[in-house]
């Protein structure tokens, strides 16, 4: 894991060498004319990119909450007590 790696980045980069490593196996298979091998790997190829896509969500939202943050410790605590006492200045309604 990298420095300053979150561990869904380190899960990512783990996933796409597993992966590149199937499709070796899968072109190995391929040459040899090795179908069963070839069925298996396409199996499991497709379950490590299932894997891949939940990560890649997980990443983006790690990295819009982390965007969020940042926004909000610029606030001054006083402003945000003031949102969170009276909700209507969120809203802009007095019907919550």
């Amino acid at each position: 894991m990298g420095k300053g790696d979150s561990v869904n980045q380190h899960y990512e980069e783990t996933n796409i060498a597993i992966h590149d490593t199937l499709t070796k196996r899968f072109f190995m298979a391929d040459k040899n004319n090795d179908i069963e091998t070839m069925l298996k790997v396409t199996a499991q190829i497709g379950y490590i990119q299932q894997i891949h896509l939940g990560l890649n969500k997980n990443l983006l939202a790690e990295n819009e909450i982390k965007n969020i943050n940042k926004r909000l410790d610029r606030i001054p605590p006083e402003i945000l007590e003031q949102y969170v006492t009276n909700p209507e200045l969120l809203v802009g309604s007095k019907d919550i």
